[in-house]
């Protein structure tokens, strides 16, 4: 029994790859796209949601519940996915600040 635990376990590690989000440009983001992306906050349209701006475009950026905005102006990192049905928008679960501090989200809620 043991020896099919260790086999469930190691076979799960070789299939959950190590999955890095892209740093990419708000123009080039993909649907269901993992993504790291920095840009600065252009607008806030609701208490949890943000609307980032690069040289390439603007995206809308849903943080979720709870969340201390950033502000307009200020340059931050949004990791997260880009939502795969609906308006393009990326669903976040962390945002890092100009400060440096960094707030773990739950954008898909």
């Amino acid at each position: 029994m043991r020896f099919g635990s260790l086999t469930l376990g190691a076979a799960a590690l070789i299939l959950l790859p190590n999955v890095q989000a892209a740093k990419a440009d708000i123009a080039d983001l993909v649907r269901g796209q993992s993504v790291s992306l920095s840009a600065v906050v252009d607008r806030i349209p609701d208490e949890d949601e943000i609307v980032l701006k690069d040289a390439t475009g603007q995206i809308l950026v849903y943080l979720g519940p709870a969340v201390q905005l950033p502000q307009i102006g200020e340059t931050v990192v949004v990791e997260g996915v880009v939502d795969d049905d609906g308006p393009r928008e990326i669903n976040a679960t962390r945002l890092i600040r100009a400060d440096g501090s960094s707030q773990t989200l739950r954008g898909y809620e």
